[in-house]
């Protein structure tokens, strides 16, 4: 009896351990399977405080060639025949004056109310509500929305204008025409509604990066700054600076997932050939 009771439990047992090995075998293969969904890997710099002290930061923004080498690495990027790359940055902007509109139009990290706040900017007080927005480049308007949303005039800087397409949750409280005066690092601008995306409008870099435009506004990567001699002291050095920081962080689009190293090295590499430093996040 005892025997017996001994034997089955030692079949149990392997039992146990066979299902254990399938469910590991089939999570692996799961993991696999979707490891060729993704085909964006998001392009970074790594110019923050967990790479270089402040002071660091500051001696490479002072460097001559340093704005030079980011246009030039932004051109390379861009035009390049080996990889696909996208500009695309989700940052929210910050609207000026008093929010009177819904909290779920203002962002506030899912948990905040961050609307009419309080703050001085160039010697005085005003209100500022941050809201989602994402900028675009050229590139990246038709195979991210399915859709062309800016024209390619809108890619040309005129002053401090700049044309903005808002989410269907905004149809009510603004229309075409209307200008709206906002925040981007730390300047101030002047964007004007030029349309309304549809209700569910949604940019799908792949199954792991999917953003819902309904609450966002869209705004273009400019070609270029205004190199204007009255715009010298607006675009100063340190804002062009983080404008070609922004628009060199986007999305290399790969065939699968075997890339992903070779595109790594490819970026840095090219990054290093500008005196740059720029890598591929695996991002999973």
């Amino acid at each position: 009896m005892q025997r017996k009771t001994l034997k089955k439990w030692w079949c149990k047992y392997i039992l146990l351990i066979l299902i254990i090995i399938i469910c590991c075998l089939l999570y692996k293969k799961w993991k696999d399977d979707n490891d060729f969904i993704k085909t964006h890997f998001q392009v970074i710099d790594k110019y923050t405080t967990q790479y270089f002290t402040r002071e660091e930061l500051e001696n490479k923004y002072a460097q001559p060639n340093f704005l030079t080498d980011l246009i030039d690495f932004n051109n390379e990027i861009v035009n390049n025949s080996k990889y696909k790359f996208i500009q695309f940055q989700a940052n929210p902007i910050e609207l000026i004056g008093h929010w009177d509109k819904p909290l779920s139009l203002a962002n506030g990290y899912e948990h905040k109310d961050l609307t009419n706040q309080t703050v001085e900017y160039e010697g005085k007080q005003i209100e500022i509500t941050p809201v989602n927005a994402i900028q675009l480049g050229k590139e990246s308007q038709i195979p991210t929305l399915n859709k062309k949303v800016f024209q390619d005039t809108d890619f040309e800087q005129k002053d401090d204008i700049v044309p903005l397409f808002l989410g269907y949750d905004f149809k009510d409280y603004y229309k075409i025409g209307d200008k709206i005066e906002f925040i981007y690092l730390y300047k101030t601008w002047t964007g004007v509604v030029t349309g309304f995306l549809d209700k569910n409008t949604k940019i799908n870099m792949d199954d792991f990066g999917v953003w819902n435009l309904d609450n966002f506004m869209v705004m273009p990567f400019f070609d270029q700054l205004s190199d204007k001699s009255d715009f010298v002291s607006y675009y100063d050095k340190g804002f062009r600076i983080h404008y070609y920081l922004a628009k060199n962080n986007g999305y290399v689009i790969l065939e699968n997932k075997e890339e992903y190293k070779s595109a790594k090295r490819y970026i840095e590499k090219l990054a290093k050939e500008y005196n740059l430093d720029f890598t591929v996040l695996r991002g999973y």
